[in-house]
């Protein structure tokens, strides 16, 4: 039907009203951008349209929302990132934030199919809010040239501030739920390390906290022995996917000096991201486990010594950032704190232990009638104080030691010794 330019003037003042009302009651950040699409589409009377979103780094930008697409293009256009600084026209509007406006591509090998989406006639309006560049909105006659005249080009770019006022709203209120819930997980979070008491449950209860946090696929944590001379892989969360048996990871032991992201976080106390690991020298090889693009590596430091480190990971590229990276630190320090009370735990049990053992042994001891008896319960105490895996004694007590007695942990009986302990006994060596 053809119609008066008053006509189609007043059309579309009444779609900006119709957006505006509409996109105040959609909550969700991809519904809205997929209404405006299609109203810039048909308030234009094109054959597609699409808005294409800038990346977090602002290096990148993808298409987000397409109609009027083929599915096999839609899915390559959204699966496809397209490097900002490497196309004039693209430079324009997401750099420039000015309106590109192109009436016959004919002849144009030069711009990106994903910027002309294969069509002979476009036009793209930048999504700014507060003089910063989120995105633009493209339209696109398919088959035929087509003249821009200056009232299309004033309604797209309404739209497309309509657009980036309403994202801007959203992200805001999304940002700020995000916190709230970010409040609250860290709170039960730390609640539940603070009642871990022994050191099985503070690392598990690290590792789903991280993974309750962040959004990721998997999370390790790994500790250092006393001595910071060796690094053990003591829980593991998000691989059972992958493997079913975690037994040849968990429990692993390596040197913390093997690869410098080790040392990053083990010797120099970094935190820090990664956003593609296997882009990484020192990528992880193991083919048992996810394959690993986006990474972290934060250190468990307590009283100025690394105890430590959490790992998390996601198979997509990019997807940590600066505020990831500060949560999972955050949390961290609630997890270092724990570890400590966990090890000032477990010294204090084996003490408490130690000493009901000293006195067990002493009342046994003094209820023993023979060498025998005295043996064998001096050889089961010690052994289970100390953890040893055996015990003897040798006795000294007449001047010509022709025959010492030692005690054997497994046949709980009296050995004979001779020989080099003799020596050493005759010696004062024992």
């Amino acid at each position: 039907i053809d119609t008066t330019p008053a006509d189609r003037h007043r059309a579309r003042l009444h779609s900006l009203v119709s957006i505006s009302r509409q996109v105040a009651e959609i909550s969700n950040e991809q519904e809205v951008l997929d209404f405006i699409a299609r109203e810039a589409r048909a308030g234009l009377g094109c054959d597609r349209a699409l808005i294409t979103m800038l990346g977090s780094d602002g290096q990148y930008a993808a298409a987000v929302s397409l109609t009027g697409f083929q599915p096999t293009d839609a899915r390559r256009f959204t699966t496809t990132r397209l490097r900002v600084e490497e196309r004039a026209g693209v430079t324009q509007v997401l750099r420039e934030a000015r309106t590109l406006v192109v009436s016959d591509a004919t002849g144009d090998p030069g711009d990106d199919v994903l910027w002309t989406a294969g069509s002979r006639a476009y036009a793209y309006a930048p999504l700014v809010h507060k003089g910063r560049v989120l995105g633009a909105v493209g339209v696109f006659f398919a088959t035929h040239p087509h003249e821009w005249d200056d009232d299309e080009i004033d309604w797209l770019g309404a739209v497309a501030d309509q657009a980036a006022l309403t994202l801007s709203l959203l992200r805001r209120l999304r940002a700020q739920r995000r916190d709230i819930s970010l409040r609250e997980a860290l709170f039960a979070a730390g609640r539940r390390l603070q009642a871990a008491t022994d050191l099985d449950s503070v690392v598990q209860a690290t590792v789903q906290g991280v993974a309750q946090l962040v959004q990721c696929s998997g999370v390790g944590v790994r500790l250092l022995n006393h001595e910071s001379t060796e690094a053990s892989i003591v829980a593991m969360w998000g691989y059972e996917g992958a493997t079913g048996d975690l037994s040849h990871v968990l429990g692993h032991r390596y040197d913390p000096d093997t690869t410098e992201l080790d040392r990053r976080s083990f010797r120099k106390g970094e935190a820090f991201t990664l956003d593609d690991m296997q882009a990484e020298p020192s990528r992880w090889l193991d083919t048992t486990t996810p394959t690993m693009r986006s990474w972290m590596s934060v250190p468990l430091i307590g009283r100025n010594r690394c105890l430590g480190k959490i790992t998390v990971d996601h198979v997509v590229p990019g997807v940590f950032g600066h505020e990831e990276l500060a949560v999972v630190q955050t949390f961290a320090a609630h997890a270092a704190s724990a570890l400590e009370r966990a090890y000032l735990y477990a010294d204090s049990t084996r003490r408490a232990d130690q000493l009901t053992t000293l006195y067990q042994v002493g009342q046994e001891l003094l209820g023993a009638g023979t060498p025998a008896e005295l043996y064998s319960t001096l050889s089961k105490y010690v052994i289970q104080a100390m953890g040893a895996d055996t015990f003897f004694v040798c006795a000294d007590g007449v001047e010509d030691v022709r025959h010492e007695q030692a005690v054997d942990d497994e046949a709980g009986g009296v050995l004979g010794l001779d020989g080099l302990l003799a020596d050493f006994l005759r010696e004062g060596l024992l």
